[in-house]
């Protein structure tokens, strides 16, 4: 089977675990399970790329300053049009940051950044099915496939198996990045976590964090 190419290739492969018959297209639905399939894709790509640090949705960039923050946070860079998630800020991924930092919907607020634009690292929202990777594919489709599974069975047994299947999946997505770079670690800020109550003995995810 050839690789998907377009997203109504992970809907099939989505339909495919729950037993459904192949859709045509989500771009423009015309049967009931093409408009679920549409409604929930995108939600679920997202929140795919999200959860995880993905190597091929990784993207470095300097944002531009827009202006002062707040009292407490200096400066306010423009937060990219394709951002998902905060993965770091500097130069080198690999190296901490000690600046704090607070996420608004449009703009990154931290302090004392400079006016020169601030270097960040972060999950960018890809849409091109072809430049996914085979293990993204792998748990998006499940992923949907549990998101849409209420509206084609109710049996217990079969969201246990795909619950199940996507476990193993996410084992494997760890392991071979973990193979293809470092462990990443995710910098949380030391202000967020002081007014989250969460102390630097306590795991506030699934990833490392900086002290």
């Amino acid at each position: 089977m050839s690789a998907p190419s377009a997203a109504v290739d992970i809907c099939n492969l989505a339909l495919d675990y729950l037993g459904q018959q192949p859709i045509s297209s989500i771009e423009v639905p015309e049967s009931q399970t093409e408009e679920i399939m549409a409604r929930w894709y995108d939600h679920t790509r997202q929140i795919c790329l999200r959860e995880y640090v993905w190597n091929f949705a990784t993207k470095y960039q300097v944002i531009p300053r827009t202006g002062a923050g707040s009292a407490y946070f200096v400066d306010a860079y423009s937060k990219p049009n394709d951002f998902i998630r905060l993965l770091g800020i500097g130069e080198r991924r690999d190296l901490p940051t000690y600046l704090d930092y607070e996420i608004t919907e449009g703009t990154i607020m931290v302090t004392n950044g400079g006016d020169n634009g601030l270097p960040i690292w972060y999950t960018k929202d890809v849409t091109n099915v072809a430049s996914f990777d085979p293990l993204f594919v792998n748990i998006f489709a499940l992923r949907l496939a549990l998101k849409v599974s209420y509206k084609f069975t109710l049996k217990k047994g079969m969201v246990d198996l795909l619950n199940g299947m996507l476990k193993v999946e996410e084992a494997k997505a760890t392991s071979v990045d973990g193979q293809e770079r470092p462990p990443r670690r995710v910098q949380e800020s030391k202000y967020h976590r002081a007014r989250r109550g969460i102390g630097y003995g306590q795991a506030a995810s699934r990833y490392y964090e900086f002290e």
